[in-house]
Order: structure tokens, then sequence, then C-alpha cells
């Protein structure tokens, strides 16, 4: 009966246990070679990969939830960060940084990161919130 119960409680640990290791900040860098930083989450074998791009406030609890959601789903998630680090809290805060995004270089990061994204997992999409 106590060795049941020893099993029983192994197995009820080991499916309570993450099956996706915790985000992890990578460097990254476009075809120009100009690095940038993004986070990285999911399982050794994704069944494929997700670049995620935050709204217009930039990296939020809601964004950095939906990461770590998506890579307990299987997938292989690259969360990307085009402010740099920076977050708004108002609407004019957000519409400052949204403005200050240089798309030709946003474009070069995300193909960047589909391109890491994809040479781990064998496919990959971009989803943008």
């Amino acid at each position: 009966m106590r060795s049941t119960r020893m099993w029983f409680a192994l197995l009820l640990l080991c499916a309570m246990s993450p099956l996706t290791a915790a985000i992890k900040s990578v460097t990254l860098h476009t075809a120009s070679a100009e690095s940038f930083e993004a986070h990285v989450a999911g399982p050794a074998n994704p069944v494929g990969a997700i670049v995620l791009v935050h709204d217009w406030f930039g990296v939020s609890p809601f964004y950095e939830a939906a990461t770590e959601r998506l890579a307990g789903m299987g997938y292989l998630v690259v969360a990307v960060d085009l402010y740099g680090g920076r977050r708004a809290t108002t609407h004019e805060e957000a519409a400052a940084l949204l403005g200050s995004v240089h798309d030709d270089l946003a474009g070069r990061q995300l193909d960047a990161a589909l391109r890491w994204a994809a040479e781990r997992s064998g496919r990959a999409w971009c989803y943008w919130s």
C-alpha cells in the first residue's frame, strides 16, 4: 500500500511539472547583422513555432502569459519586443512608442525571428496581437 502511494505521488508530481522550459532571453540577428533580444519558451521537440508580437502597449503580463500558454501547448514561442524593453501605460505613450518603431527594422527582426524559429521546429507562424 505504501509503495502504491509513493508511485501515485510520483506520477502526480510528474503530471504537474511543466513540460516546457521557462522563458529565456536570446539574442537574434537580422540578415543585416543587427542584433536584438527576443524571449523564447517551449519544449525541446515542438509541434511548430509561433513568433508572437506584442500589442501597442509593449510587453505585458498578458503577453508573457500568452507566451507560456502557447509553449505549454507544445509550440516553440519566440516573443519579439519591437520596443526594446520600453512599455506604455497610457494610450498617448503607446502611440509614441508605436510611432518610434522603424518599419523596415521591425520587418527584418520579424524575418529573423521566423527564420530562427523555423530552423528549430521545421515550421513557424507569426501572430501579431
